[in-house]
């Protein structure tokens, strides 16, 4: 929701101190979501792979490393406006917190999808004897973070498509698009560097 569909009609005008203020906050909003249409792309990817795992291995880890840095990206956007909102900053305050439920859940997004993430990156680094402990923990907290990502996903839907179709048509209410979609971007091709780096470390995995 956009900054201006958050005031009500016959507030005062917001001081120039304010409006800086609700445009940092509109930023890192914007910020995240054009990051989560990304994401949204890639764990998809990332789940066509699953019926294809022995024969498309590498590229299950290819993808899980690559969506590594996005996810940091909107981890730090999100935990951001969280404290922010929490800590009382006005223009926070002003754009009110998500949905009850989003907001019960996303604890559990986030805890999910650091084991998620973590318990992938172990099956691939550790030895051959240690990785059936690591599977469990993935195949586990991967079902359980498939159903609260749904939930998540769905909830901020309407939002992504929005935002993101103001943004690439430059119908947004501040500038700075650009450089938005640099950063989503910088964090990807950091994601295809990791993923190279760790592509070789699935061999060995099936007979």
């Amino acid at each position: 929701m956009t900054i201006s569909q958050n005031r009500r009609v016959g507030q005062k005008t917001p001081s120039r101190i304010e409006k800086i203020q609700d445009r940092g906050a509109e930023i890192n909003s914007r910020l995240t979501t054009l990051n989560g249409a990304l994401l949204f792309i890639l764990l998809g990817l990332v789940g066509l792979t699953i019926p294809l795992i022995r024969k498309a291995l590498w590229l299950h880890i290819f993808l899980g490393m690559l969506i590594v840095p996005p996810i940091l990206l909107k981890l730090a956007t999100t935990g951001y406006r969280f404290m922010s909102y929490y800590m009382k900053r006005p223009a926070y305050k002003r754009r009110g917190p998500p949905p009850i439920i989003l907001r019960l859940l996303a604890p559990f997004v986030v805890v999910l999808t650091v084991v998620v993430i973590a318990s992938g990156i172990a099956l691939v680094l550790v030895p051959i004897s240690d990785r059936p402990n690591f599977l469990f923990i993935h195949k586990a907290s991967f079902v359980l973070w498939f159903g609260s990502m749904t939930i998540h996903v769905l909830g901020h839907i309407i939002e992504t498509l929005q935002v993101s179709v103001e943004e690439w048509l430059g119908k947004g209410p501040i500038r700075g698009f650009w450089f938005r979609l640099s950063l989503v971007f910088s964090a990807a091709i950091v994601g295809v560097l990791v993923a190279l780096w760790f592509l070789p470390y699935g061999n060995g995995w099936f007979p």
